[in-house]
């Protein structure tokens, strides 16, 4: 009985090493097989990816294709990204500018003080310039520092103590100067400046004295015009006030070609003749007046606000096609700014013309100036463009042309409408019968 009992306790072992060794065999079994579909996934990825890659470096080729076998064989084209721009149609030339001008001589008597600055636009009966003997130049300079000082301390009243503190300190300065000129005097036994340097510098003490009992900013103020009043009646009846006639624009730029060259010339139609044109601004360049003697010094107003550019030009058919009245942009290059001019006059030669064009606006800018450089404006246009050398077999009777456009892997070729061109660039269009239209930054070829 025990022999059996143990057979069966080692039958019963041995079954549950067969049923370990099975499971086992079972987890490795499990464990290859997961090794396997893990090795296959990769591989499918890794061929996913190379395909991909390969899609990419088809597309690369298919579209730099040319590009890249152009740059390999040295004759690559050109490219250009389509932009906005504006082209201009012009006339260059140099032109002469006339206004109504009339001049005040100030008689050669001394020095010019003027009240306003070039191009200031005033009323009739304002005090243009004053005129002062040389010897009292220096009296009239104080008489402008004195008013220079007293706006300074009505805009700044609180710095009055720091302003009158400086004054006597200039002052100390100035007293310092004549009793140096008092010294020079007796070293040289020349006394002939003995009494008008002795009463400077009483003046210059009673000045000093004043400002130090000077109180506040109104009593430095009432002190500074005291002095000012002083000087003014001292140059009283030896100074000559040039009063305008009438209202308009000053300038003191004089070259003696006011009296001359005047826009009752221009606005007769036969007035200037393209060979009358030459000599005048010959004349002006060599600076010959025709009027011989300009005066010392002077001042002079522009009456009238409308001035005018005389121009000598080739004939062309622009010319041709131009009528009196016209509104036309002029571009003054010399001052660089545009204005609004109308054609006054056109007196039509074979070869060449005279156009008279009439402007008024920004004349506070062109009061210095007589001969202008001019660019007369007589088309603009916006759009699309392109250097012209991007256009080919240009109709110009109809205004077309063509133009490559960059496809990919490819050039079209697009008929085109050119809405105005010069020798550099033009603008275009697109065409209404044209199937394949162009658009901002779209590409096309310079070379092809």
């Amino acid at each position: 009985m025990k022999f059996d009992e143990r057979r069966n306790e080692n039958v019963k072992k041995r079954r549950e090493l067969q049923t370990d060794e099975a499971a086992i065999s079972n987890n490795k079994v499990v464990n290859i097989n997961d090794t396997r579909k893990a090795a296959k996934n990769k591989k499918k990825l890794n061929s996913g990816a190379l395909t991909l890659i390969a899609l990419v470096l088809v597309a690369v080729i298919f579209l730099l294709g040319p590009m890249i076998i152009k740059t390999a064989t040295g004759n690559i084209s050109e490219t250009e990204i389509l932009k906005n721009g504006t082209i201009e149609k012009l006339i260059k030339t140099e032109s002469i500018v006339i206004r109504e001008e009339q001049v005040y001589s100030l008689d050669n008597i001394g020095t010019s003080i003027p009240n306003y600055k070039e191009g200031d636009q005033i009323a009739a009966g304002k005090i243009l310039t004053s005129v002062i003997d040389n010897d009292l130049k220096e009296m009239a300079n104080d008489i402008k520092k004195i008013n220079e000082k007293i706006k300074t301390v009505k805009e700044f009243p609180e710095d009055n103590e720091d302003f009158v503190n400086q004054e006597i300190k200039n002052i100390d300065q100035e007293i310092k100067k004549k009793l140096h000129d008092f010294s020079n005097m007796y070293n040289t036994n020349d006394m002939t400046l003995y009494t008008e340097i002795y009463n400077e510098i009483e003046i210059l003490l009673e000045q000093k004295t004043g400002l130090k009992d000077a109180g506040g900013s109104s009593s430095y103020i009432k002190d500074l015009e005291a002095r000012k009043k002083s000087l003014e009646n001292t140059l009283k009846g030896r100074m000559k006030e040039i009063v305008s006639d009438a209202p308009g624009t000053v300038s003191y730029v004089i070259d003696g070609f006011e009296g001359k060259y005047t826009p009752v010339m221009v606005r007769n139609e036969n007035g200037v003749s393209p060979e009358s044109f030459d000599i005048m601004l010959e004349n002006i360049k060599k600076g010959k007046p025709d009027k011989a003697g300009a005066p010392y010094e002077y001042v002079k107003m522009i009456t009238d606000f409308n001035y005018y550019f005389i121009c000598n030009v080739k004939t062309t058919t622009d010319i041709n096609n131009m009528e009196k009245g016209t509104e036309i942009e002029v571009r003054v290059n010399d001052k660089n700014l545009i204005v609004t001019a109308i054609i006054e006059n056109i007196n039509k030669g074979k070869d060449n013309s005279i156009l008279v064009l009439k402007a008024s606006g920004k004349l506070s800018q062109m009061t210095n100036i007589r001969i202008a450089n001019i660019d007369i404006i007589l088309k603009k246009v916006n759009g699309i463009k392109v250097p012209i050398r991007a256009v080919t077999d240009i109709n110009h009777v109809d205004q077309t042309g063509i133009i490559a456009l960059v496809k990919p892997g490819y050039l079209k070729n697009i008929k085109v409408k050119i809405l105005l061109s010069n020798d550099d660039y033009a603008i275009i269009d697109n065409m209404e019968s044209e199937e394949e239209k162009f658009t901002y930054n779209d590409m096309i070829s310079l070379e092809w």
